[in-house]
């Protein structure tokens, strides 16, 4: 809405925005009612695809109903494989877009709850580590294994919670105590630094 104010003197004039408060990006994109429900869609297709990701291999172990009778070709293993990490990301880089413009509020409140900063700081170690500790525990097969939806659940429970615990093992043996280190050494030099400045 267009006001006038006073200043130097002088009329300017200036423009008041009714910014809505459902995202920082939506008063800059001013979307209409077709955009909002293209939007929509968008959303749901993002959280469809990663549905799809995530539970379309449970079909290979049901016998491929999804897919076919019987079990998954080998051009459909080759095609998934291939594609399932681009998929995924993308899908999920359009949640976090929804999330971020305020369009996904049930899925954003949760994540902000201060319950979660301790396992984001410890995830990029759990990341790292859960390869080695998959890699140690397919290396105890000696042949291929047929496994079952309840099996398979407790393996990737299993290596979440050993993955999450060696990272914060590794974090009070390893990062703790040169994190206290850098921080003595850089103090040290610091100070080293200002009394040089003084001379």
């Amino acid at each position: 809405t267009p006001a006038f104010v006073a200043g130097g003197g002088r009329a300017t004039s200036t423009v008041s925005v009714n910014m809505p408060s459902n995202g920082p990006l939506y008063g800059v994109v001013g979307r209409s009612d077709r955009d909002h429900l293209i939007m929509n869609l968008f959303y749901l297709l993002c959280g469809s695809g990663l549905l799809t990701v995530l539970l379309l291999p449970w079909d290979e172990i049901h016998g491929g109903a999804l897919v076919g009778p019987g079990k998954w070709t080998q051009p459909q293993k080759t095609a998934f494989n291939a594609l399932q990490r681009s998929a995924f990301g993308l899908c999920f880089v359009g949640l976090v877009y929804g999330m971020f413009c305020g369009d996904l509020p049930l899925i954003a409140k949760p994540l902000s709850l201060g319950l979660w900063e301790p396992l984001g700081k410890l995830s990029y170690g759990a990341y790292m580590y859960h390869l080695v500790i998959l890699q140690v525990y397919v290396a105890q097969y000696k042949s291929f294994v047929n496994f079952y939806p309840s099996h398979l659940a407790f393996v990737y429970l299993a290596i979440l919670i050993l993955a999450f615990l060696t990272s914060y093992f590794s974090y009070l043996m390893v990062e703790r105590p040169f994190s206290v280190l850098w921080a003595k050494l850089m103090a040290k030099v610091t100070r080293g630094l200002g009394g040089k400045g003084r001379r």
